[in-house]
């Protein structure tokens, strides 16, 4: 507990102290090019250019945000209200430049879109019922639907050979 007074107090420090606008900074905040969708989550990363990894201290639009000794602050669930002016500072006289990282709405999903996802879907589901139906027809030993008999008039008009053999001539 101890810890964390003196780093939010140095962290104060550095926020009042540590803000130059030399070109020639020795800590850099890496922050997402694009702007970043509600909900997601967000990882600031913050860099001393001389590679020493001291403990960095987060700010968002000027308010102390959080520490890390990582040099990484991770965001979860990033809400409009997370939307602002970022830096991060290593001491009180380093301290990153601000960076605005912009929080913007996920995209409403296009017609042509669920069009696509129909295409693909719903054939997927009648070919399934499909194959459902005709597995349980098989398995409970139903009969086809189309008979395999054969009509007598389908020869010809003759009657199948079976039923010419069994007739008799009678002489009248």
């Amino acid at each position: 507990m101890k810890a964390s007074c003196v780093s939010l107090i140095f962290g104060l420090a550095a926020l009042q102290f540590g803000q130059t606008d030399s070109a020639g900074r020795s800590v850099i905040l890496e922050l997402p090019k694009l702007p970043v969708i509600r909900g997601s989550d967000v990882t600031l990363q913050c860099k001393s250019s001389d590679g020493s990894k001291p403990t960095m201290f987060f700010f968002r639009n000027g308010s102390f945000i959080g520490h890390r000794s990582t040099g990484e602050f991770t965001i979860s669930d990033m809400q409009q209200t997370d939307e602002g002016l970022y830096h991060c500072s290593a001491g009180l006289f380093s301290s990153s430049e601000k960076t605005w990282l912009r929080v913007t709405d996920p995209p409403p999903p296009s017609v042509l879109r669920l069009l696509c996802h129909l295409v693909v879907v719903c054939p997927y589901i009648i070919s399934t019922i499909l194959m459902v139906c005709v597995y349980c027809g098989k398995r409970r030993g139903n009969k086809a639907a189309v008979s395999m008999e054969m009509d007598p008039r389908a020869n010809g008009g003759q009657r199948p050979s079976a039923e010419r053999d069994n007739v008799t001539e009678r002489d009248f």
